[in-house]
């Protein structure tokens, strides 16, 4: 051990190490203009090893080790969620089983990655330390250069950069370091949580509307899928779509629709906390990755809660753990009565086939029809199109058109999309078969990270800090099944996700709250369009309308029904009424 601590402790080979350091440091922050504070952090990292243990040759191999653990974390980060390392993390992921859990499960080789780093980091601290005598003058001289590389980190901070550049640029290095600023943001205020905060007072009014939903006999089944990562190829693909998905993904009516979420490559629980809420998630800002952890228990006008107050089981299933970035909890205190986890359905990890989840939802709408006469709001969340696409899901399933690209994580995708299809007119038939009125909503929740290079092409090297950006595009499509919907599912040129749930609620023929009618009447005046409404002002009506009902455009129930429905809810009105 001796000749292989003082092979290291060669000035040649020390050198060495720094020079592959420094040219390390360079290709990790990717970027020029933070090169600088890149080389300041790390020279940082390592006068602060010497100023704890007075041992200049070990912190120089434990500063760069630790260097590239931040490195790897962040392009790991990046690469699956397309949002780099934030310092928050650390409170709200780190620690939480079921993030833990599916990190094991879903990317066990990045997971082993970080850990040999972490391991080769301490390595270097304790065995290298062993034998390295500590250096008085060595930790003077590194209290001096500690404080003087940090000041030059922050002094070479580009002053540009943007919030959301901060988060989206591929800085394996610095973005980590960068995030600390947020800290003195913590208590900032933030507009959607105090617009959160107002709407509670306006809570008062809604028990009455409650009552006539409870009133209505012919409430049809809710099935809402939220299929992980499915975008239609019509949408980014600049190849030749395989015949087997054109068309695919436009329900029975053959219409493309176009829905705009607010999160790309990951941060599934951000276009959840959308449709639920109405509400645009990204106005949290930095913060929108937290969105499970700071909004629980203070949405109180949830799609789920109005519904469950009109008589519906809500069941949510999950392929992952309850605990996973506080899902669980989040979906519990927005209404929903039952949640089924990867536990609860014994799914051996975290990314199973849909039809796996959909066998499981039909299992549950048997059970309850069998013992429990309310209608059912059953939310799905489906994983098979979830990255990686580096090896074959379900290797034995052959799907006609195969293969659809040379590029093996593009032929991977697009059979995954071609068994999702399968997979979702089985589920939909065999819901069929039960014979119970059912709606049935499917949508995407966000593009997969592999259609980054195509928007890259189209709409220059930034397109995520564009929130118009066509990045942000996937669709939805609605299926009725043993019933007739109750008013045209509406086709615009793009739908925002926050128009969803009151959309669903429409042509299900459940009546609306003044807050829901105002709500359905702007997506029709924006003509799809919520934050970027070209009608002057009337977003904050809206939002005026949220915390105020009384200042609602048409402050009644407003229902969109026909024929027997139609006199089913007068009637029951007439009845509240009298």
């Amino acid at each position: 051990m001796r000749r292989l601590v003082d092979f290291f402790f060669d000035r040649r080979i020390i050198g060495l190490t720094l020079l592959f350091g420094i040219a390390g440091v360079a290709l990790a922050e990717r970027m020029v203009v933070t090169l600088p504070m890149a080389y300041f952090i790390t020279f940082a990292v390592i006068a602060f090893s010497v100023v704890l243990t007075g041992r200049i040759k070990t912190s120089i191999y434990f500063g760069l080790a630790v260097v590239a653990l931040i490195a790897f974390v962040s392009y790991a980060k990046i690469k699956w969620m397309s949002v780099a390392p934030n310092i928050v993390d650390i409170y709200y992921f780190a620690f939480n089983p079921g993030t833990l859990a599916f990190l094991l499960d879903g990317f066990l080789p990045l997971v082993v990655g970080v850990i040999v780093l972490f391991l080769g980091a301490l390595a270097a601290l304790f065995v290298f330390g062993w034998y390295e005598t500590p250096s008085s003058k060595s930790r003077w001289r590194a209290l001096i250069a500690f404080p003087l590389c940090v000041a030059l980190a922050i002094a070479f901070q580009p002053r540009s950069f943007s919030g959301v550049e901060d988060l989206m640029s591929f800085r394996y290095i610095t973005s980590v370091f960068t995030s600390m600023k947020h800290l003195a943001n913590l208590r900032d205020p933030i507009p959607l949580l105090e617009l959160l905060d107002r709407e509670v007072a306006s809570l008062d009014g809604d028990v009455e509307t409650h009552g006539v939903c409870k009133q209505l006999v012919s409430k049809p089944d809710i099935v809402v899928v939220q299929a992980e990562s499915i975008v239609p190829p019509e949408i980014f693909y600049d190849g030749e779509i395989p015949k087997e998905l054109e068309g695919a993904f436009n329900g029975p009516d053959e219409t493309l629709r176009p829905l705009k979420v607010e999160t790309f490559s990951g941060g599934t629980w951000i276009t959840t906390a959308g449709f639920v809420s109405g509400l645009p998630i990204a106005d949290l800002g930095w913060l929108t990755s937290y969105s499970n952890f700071i909004l629980e228990g203070r949405i109180r006008q949830s799609l789920v809660q109005y519904l469950s107050d009109c008589g519906y089981h809500t069941v949510f299933l999950s392929p992952l753990h309850y605990s996973f970035v506080n899902e669980g909890r989040f979906m519990e205190s927005i209404g929903f009565e039952t949640f089924i986890d990867q536990h609860d359905m014994k799914a051996p990890s975290t990314q199973e086939s849909d039809s796996f989840y959909y066998n499981n939802a039909l299992s549950v709408l048997k059970e309850h029809r069998q013992n429990d006469d309310r209608p059912v709001f059953m939310f799905v969340l489906t994983m098979s199109a979830h990255s990686p696409w580096n090896y074959r899901m379900e290797p034995d399933r052959t799907v006609a058109g195969e293969p659809f690209s040379t590029d093996s994580e593009i032929n991977e995708y697009f059979r995954r999309l071609a068994i999702s299809r399968e997979d979702l007119e089985e589920f939909t038939n065999q819901v069929e078969a039960l014979s119970q009125p059912t709606v049935v909503l499917e949508f995407g929740d966000h593009q997969p990270g592999l259609t980054l290079d195509y928007w890259r092409r189209r709409e220059g090297p930034a397109p995520l800090a564009n929130k118009e950006s066509g990045a942000y595009m996937t669709s939805f499509q609605v299926q009725p099944l043993k019933t007739d919907l109750a008013a045209p599912v509406p086709s615009f040129e793009r739908l925002d996700l926050q128009f969803l749930g009151v959309t669903l609620l429409e042509i299900a023929g459940i009546p609306l709250t003044p807050i829901q009618a105002d709500l359905r009447n702007m997506r029709d005046e924006c003509m799809g369009l919520f934050q970027s409404c070209g009608v002057e002002g009337r977003l904050n009506a809206h939002y005026d309308c949220r915390a105020n009902q009384s200042s609602c455009s048409d402050a009644r129930v407003e229902h969109s029904l026909s024929g027997a429905h139609k006199r089913e809810y007068v009637q029951a009105e007439t009845a509240r009424v009298d």
